[in-house]
């Protein structure tokens, strides 16, 4: 939000100093600044999506000791379920998704983050079965006590991400 703020007051300075400057000159500064704020909101969008993850995980009700999610400066989406026997590992590239759904109720259920064949990377250690390396099509996170704005919400922020990886 101090960023948000301080681009903001930029934004005025900048906007008053541009009242007398050259048409080119300014049309240099505008694209600079939309080019901040687009960082702004891709950040913003980012952290929307940690946010209701974290908020609304539900990993230790569906049997995980721990778990985390995290979208990399590159884009990858990284998920890791650690449950009494193994630990579960999820890598994808964002802009590979094709779908998101939400499968349950306002209590608990499951979002659903669909992707093309053979395109998400799953593995597992420590697996008493044998360690599985293998390429999936989607990625299951259960979720709790989600209403249908946060979800609408987390629907726009991942759409965001996708569309600037």
């Amino acid at each position: 939000m101090d960023k948000l703020i301080s681009a903001m007051r930029g934004f005025e300075i900048i906007l008053a100093m541009a009242l007398s400057l050259s048409p080119n000159l300014l049309i240099v500064i505008g694209s600079f600044l939309l080019q901040n704020a687009d960082e702004l909101s891709l950040s913003a969008a980012k952290q929307e999506v940690i946010a209701q993850y974290k908020m609304h995980q539900a990993e230790q009700e569906a049997g995980a000791k721990s778990a985390s999610f995290e979208i990399s400066e590159n884009g990858f989406v990284r998920y890791r379920r650690i449950n009494n026997d193994k630990t579960e590992y999820y890598s994808v590239k964002l802009d590979q998704l094709k779908d998101l759904e939400y499968l349950g109720d306002e209590t608990k259920g499951w979002l659903v983050l669909k992707f093309p064949e053979e395109t998400v990377i799953y593995q597992t250690y420590n697996d008493k079965n044998g360690n599985v390396d293998e390429m999936l099509e989607e990625i299951k996170i259960p979720m709790k006590n989600v209403e249908v704005s946060q979800l609408n919400r987390l629907q726009n922020a991942i759409e965001k991400l996708k569309q600037s990886f």
